[in-house]
């Protein structure tokens, strides 16, 4: 949804600017496609219950925080 979209454009911004390197850059990304799966895994049986929107939210902020460590660490390019 908007929030993935949000986050895949933080990660290409990353790459365009040089903060995040290749293998960070696949790391996330792989991060961001086990969320993809999640979703469409937890709308499989028609209805998303509170627990798997939870999973899902709870696996979305931990790829906005390690998009944010990834370009914020001290590695220089």
């Amino acid at each position: 949804g908007e929030r993935q979209a949000a986050q895949k454009k933080r990660i290409a911004d990353g790459v365009q600017s040089g903060e995040l390197s290749a293998r960070e850059t696949a790391n996330l990304e792989m991060r961001e496609a086990k969320i993809q799966a999640d979703k469409k895994a937890a709308k499989s049986d028609g209805v998303v219950t509170a627990a798997e929107r939870a999973k899902l939210k709870a696996e979305q902020n931990r790829a906005s925080r390690k998009i944010y460590q990834k370009k914020h660490n001290a590695r220089s390019q």
